[in-house]
């Protein structure tokens, strides 16, 4: 499905119908990981009627996740609530940039979030892992998750290599390990040969526009620098894991 961009999820019409909700709120931003706002807003007015209102959510770049953070507010009535969450994910945010904008020599990123096809991360991941510490040579920020060829990561040589598929609890990622590590050149990458490769729990960490977004900007830089960041990692085994060959 990944493949031919389609979603791997359908509309639960009686839940929806029991639930009866005023407000729905949902992305767009990438199909696989979702249904379209125009299929559930068909499908929520013909068993809901035309009262109920879908909020539809399609950030690109970390900006959006915080201004879209401001919409929900708005749109639940919640404005000051909205404020001072955003307030508490800034001073989150500068935490980590005071000391990441410090270092002379950030160290080369490659975050992977599909193996089949293979996929670097889009859209805000490259903005994370700058402000995390590290350089991503290989994305441009707000772009969609592009699809590459294996020759492309020898040839970047990352220092740090992530792995997260969308969606994909720790073990699911850890499944997948095997078809990368028979890859030609992957012994040779410099993050396999430093121990610098990391399987992380893609249900939690990287693909969520809200406010768990800071929750991986942590976790992400305390994986670039545990010596700077090492209290913002979770018990490893439990949401990432260290890769060794």
């Amino acid at each position: 499905m990944v493949q031919a961009g389609l979603s791997g999820y359908q509309l639960d019409l009686d839940l929806l119908r029991t639930l009866q909700p005023d407000l729905i709120v949902t992305q767009d931003r990438a199909a696989v990981c979702g249904i379209s706002s125009a299929e559930i807003l068909e499908a929520a007015r013909h068993v809901l009627g035309r009262h109920v209102e879908v909020l539809s959510l399609h950030p690109a770049f970390l900006q959006d996740i915080w201004d879209d953070i401001h919409r929900v507010g708005e749109a639940t009535q919640q404005q000051r609530q909205a404020a001072v969450l955003l307030e508490e994910l800034f001073a989150r945010v500068n935490t980590v940039v005071a000391e990441s904008i410090m270092l002379r020599e950030p160290p080369r990123v490659a975050l992977l979030v599909w193996t089949d096809p293979l996929m670097l991360a889009g859209y805000w991941c490259p903005d994370l892992i700058h402000l995390a510490g590290g350089t991503d040579g290989l994305c441009r920020p707000g772009a969609p998750a592009p699809v590459v060829e294996w020759s492309r990561l020898p040839a970047y040589a990352p220092e740090v290599l992530l792995l997260s598929p969308c969606g994909s609890s720790l073990a699911q990622t850890r499944a997948t390990l095997s078809a990368l590590q028979g890859l030609p050149g992957w012994n040779d990458l410099p993050a396999v040969r430093q121990g610098y490769v990391y399987a992380v729990d893609g249900q939690a960490y990287f693909h969520r526009p809200g406010p768990r977004i800071v929750d991986s900007l942590e976790t992400l830089a305390g994986l670039l620098h545990p010596d700077l960041f090492g209290e913002f990692l979770p018990q490893e085994g439990q949401l990432y894991c260290r890769v060794t060959t």
